[in-house]
């Protein structure tokens, strides 16, 4: 962690463990919390955080891990409730030996990157994340009744929510969404502040983020056309918004997808399933 990250929220639940340089203070919901060597931070889906850079001039080294529900429901099915909005129960966990080894071993096999063994990452990122899950989320509670919350928004925020989601990752202008909520400017933004616990803002620059990362692993569009058609006039607006979001530019962000996808053309396929 090199820089700040401003204020932003996922459609996925993810994780953050040190794996070494300073300790680092994240801001998850409004309260921050010491990300060091033997705790990790557990962030929600929809849940506003940021990074308030120490000012460490050696910085730190993190692994962040997001939550994919259906690709983690391969090992159990329970794992597709890490989209609930209060799936792990704590921002903030101590973290044993062993899990600190099995994220040092995912960054090494990573830092290795076109002679990276992608199935081996696969395996130690299902052990991790099972033995995170199984400690610290609702399912360790062992609660057979846990549901999917129902979505419940007030009419006019979703009226809001689907024009912001319609808009394919291009700003929308607050006076659209005040019109289509048919409420004035500080009742909007108290009722979008109530219901889905981010401003406008913040879920418009998680919407335009996600649209952005599809676009970089769907498509082969080069940088500037993606950028542009997200709505930024200046490259370097593009790559200042996207690292700010990520941590880092977008150019080696593709890269390291390019080189992955590469890698897993020219693998053999193996089966998973049915295996005894």
């Amino acid at each position: 962690m090199s820089g700040p990250l401003v204020r932003h929220a996922h459609p996925h639940s993810h994780v953050l463990i040190k794996l070494e340089g300073a300790d680092e203070t994240f801001v998850v919901d409004g309260n921050p919390y010491r990300m060091t060597d033997d705790a990790a931070i557990l962030v929600n889906t929809w849940t506003e955080h940021w990074y308030p850079h120490s000012g460490n001039p050696k910085g730190s080294l993190c692994l962040a891990m997001y939550i994919e529900p259906e690709w983690l429901a391969e090992l159990d099915r329970d794992f597709r409730l890490s989209c609930r909005p209060d799936f792990f129960p704590r921002s903030c966990v101590s973290i044993p030996q062993d899990v600190r080894e099995t994220a040092r071993a995912i960054a090494e096999e990573i830092k290795l990157s076109d002679r990276a063994d992608l199935e081996r990452i696969r395996m130690l990122i299902f052990d991790l994340m099972a033995t995170l899950v199984g400690r610290y989320s609702l399912l360790s509670q062992h609660d057979t009744c846990l549901r999917l919350p129902p979505v419940g928004y007030d009419h006019r925020i979703r009226r809001a929510l689907m024009l912001l989601e319609a808009s394919a990752g291009r700003p929308v202008r607050t006076e659209t969404l005040l019109s289509a909520a048919a409420l004035s400017r500080p009742r909007f933004f108290q009722l979008f502040k109530e219901q889905t616990g981010l401003t406008p803002v913040v879920y418009g620059n998680a919407v335009r983020l996600e649209s952005v990362l599809h676009d970089m692993v769907r498509s082969d569009q080069a940088m500037a056309e993606i950028a542009s058609r997200h709505g930024f006039s200046e490259q370097s607006n593009f790559t200042r918004f996207f690292r700010q979001h990520t941590g880092v530019p977008p150019a080696a962000y593709r890269r390291r997808l390019l080189d992955e996808s590469t890698h897993r053309a020219q693998s053999p396929r193996r089966c998973s399933r049915g295996a005894s």
